[in-house]
């Protein structure tokens, strides 16, 4: 039985230069909600606490948002992504899979929902949660074939979306 058709919570996360924001399934994989934000630095320390968030919250799948161009190809952002990627995959248990999921425009959703709650945020990285959970709703609203598993980008070069 493949991992991804038991229940079970799954989070999403939206890395960046400043914050990583993180995003919540309920544990049947239907409602995604903001949960909070990670500083992005130093690395290590945020990869130690997102293991961490991960066991305490028990969730069985991690979704990474994947900055991609407006035309669908990888910039720079993607490939440091990737790297985040790279490392988080090696500090957790391998029986938990991590996937990608676009996020091209999560971040002008993101301020878009804000926008709409009233103004401007005074918490910095609610942005970020909400653009996770943007990534996680996305995510769960896709047929299971069509979800993009982790794998290294070991080509050297941009990937097609």
């Amino acid at each position: 039985m493949n991992m991804m058709d038991e229940m079970g919570r799954i989070m999403a996360l939206d890395v960046g230069a400043a914050r990583v924001g993180i995003a919540l399934s309920d544990p049947l994989g239907i409602i995604a909600s903001p949960e909070g934000v990670v500083p992005a630095k130093p690395e290590a320390a945020a990869l130690e606490q997102l293991v961490r968030l991960i066991r305490e919250k028990e969730a069985r799948a991690v979704v990474i948002g994947l900055p991609r161009l407006t035309g669908g190809t990888e910039g720079e952002q993607a490939r440091e992504t990737r790297e985040f990627a790279r490392k988080l995959r090696n500090a957790l248990p391998a029986d938990i899979p991590m996937y990608f999921e676009d996020e091209r425009f999560t971040t002008t959703m993101a301020r878009q929902v804000i926008r709409q709650k009233g103004g401007k945020s005074r918490n910095k990285g609610e942005k970020d949660a909400i653009a996770a959970a943007h990534i996680l709703r996305t995510f769960l609203d896709r047929p299971p074939a069509t979800r993009q598993p982790y794998q290294e980008n070991t080509r050297g070069e941009d990937d097609a979306p």
